[in-house]
């Protein structure tokens, strides 16, 4: 399928404010032409600043371009905020673009090259930094728990500002509309992708409505070689559970890495679903013995989560969980589902990724169920 710019699902109330917004952020100067003699009307009071002074969403005060063209994000999803909103802002990938990846993003964007991250868990290049001609830097992070050290000593030693806005998944709106202010000349973009993530979240709080009258589903989120990784609510990467309205069994305390667990833990949770980013065969995984009284076995409810372009729940924690968070209530409320999930597939990926999906290719990401055939009855 070609790549689209339109912007779906934007709501009217979104576009109105955006224009609004930038004629007061951006044209506030007369219009009229000066006259010849008369006091004040010299013409440089007429031109906009090259830069400006933003206070970031961490409250720090970052001077950058008024116009960005040139951005890099400090980790993958960074990159990924970026892409969604202008794939043209991006100077390059800093993990690289998996082939799996490449035929969802435009072009220019899958060819864009691998560069050096800004993150403590590797050395930024600071040398690599300087040559890319950089506007800024942008980083997404959790507010409550980021220390800021590390942007300001690059700021430091490059002279390249960063710019630090909210990674909180229910938060994803408030970052977008912070973002069309970042970025002016695609500012309706911006507001469309706050639309569709607040839309998102109504629905799931209007499907929890009408679900709160069936027990709340017990989630594993199942990852490692061997599905005996996981994590719960107070790590990043398992923070995806929750906001679904499901209950993440996990209630290991561990905040970042995955946790090791045993299959007597498993046992001992209960979960009435699995969802999976287990690596190798899913069905041999869980249909093998050792599975056999999970309750989300016994019950056929293990589902692998959509990896094309990006993961849909975690690796990376970006906004490629926007879709996830809704897919997770999807499959465990959806006999309550107040809204259409193929139709919301396809609103994402044209808004967040600029790609317009086919039935088909709504229909392959959802089969998500992993069939256990032979495997389970032979285990059994």
């Amino acid at each position: 399928m070609k790549h689209s710019t339109l912007k779906k699902w934007l709501l009217a109330a979104g576009v109105a404010l955006a224009t609004a917004g930038l004629c007061i952020a951006l044209a506030g100067c007369d219009n009229g032409m000066p006259v010849d003699g008369a006091g004040g009307g010299d013409d440089a009071t007429n031109v906009e600043p090259a830069t400006r002074t933003i206070t970031d969403m961490a409250g720090r005060e970052v001077t950058i371009p008024t116009h960005p063209t040139r951005v890099l994000g400090a980790a993958n999803p960074d990159g990924m905020i970026i892409y969604s909103i202008d794939p043209n802002l991006m100077v390059g990938w800093v993990n690289g673009v998996s082939d799996r990846a490449k035929p969802y993003l435009t072009p220019e964007a899958a060819a864009l090259p691998k560069v050096t991250s800004v993150s403590k868990w590797e050395d930024p290049n600071e040398e690599e930094l300087l040559s890319l001609n950089l506007d800024f830097i942008l980083v997404s992070v959790d507010l409550n728990n980021t220390d800021y050290s590390l942007y300001d000593k690059i700021t430091a030693d490059t002279g390249i500002p960063v710019v630090v806005i909210d990674a909180e998944l229910n938060n994803w709106g408030t970052t977008y509309r912070f973002l069309a202010n970042i970025f002016p000349a695609q500012a309706e973009q911006c507001y469309a992708c706050a639309a569709l993530a607040e839309e998102f979240t109504i629905d799931i709080t209007k499907t929890m409505s009408i679900a709160n009258r069936a027990p709340k589903v017990r989630v594993y989120y199942s990852t490692g070689d061997n599905g005996l990784q996981t994590c719960g609510d107070s790590n990043w990467n398992g923070a995806f559970v929750t906001p679904s309205g499901a209950i993440n069994v996990c209630d290991t305390d561990q905040t970042s890495g995955f946790a090791k667990v045993s299959m007597e833990q498993v046992l001992n949770w209960k979960p009435d679903m699995i969802i999976s980013t287990a690596t190798g065969d899913k069905a041999a995984i869980y249909g093998s013995a050792d599975w056999v009284d999970v309750p989300a076995v016994i019950n056929g409810e293990i589902y692998a989560a959509p990896q094309a372009p990006f993961s849909w729940v975690d690796k990376p924690t970006g906004i490629n969980r926007i879709i996830g968070v809704l897919w997770t209530n999807w499959i465990c409320y959806g006999d309550y589902a107040t809204y259409n999930m193929n139709d919301a597939v396809k609103a994402f990926y044209s808004t967040f990724y600029h790609y317009d999906l086919s039935d088909a290719q709504v229909a392959e990401l959802l089969d998500t169920k992993v069939e256990l055939g032979g495997g389970m009855a032979a285990a059994a």
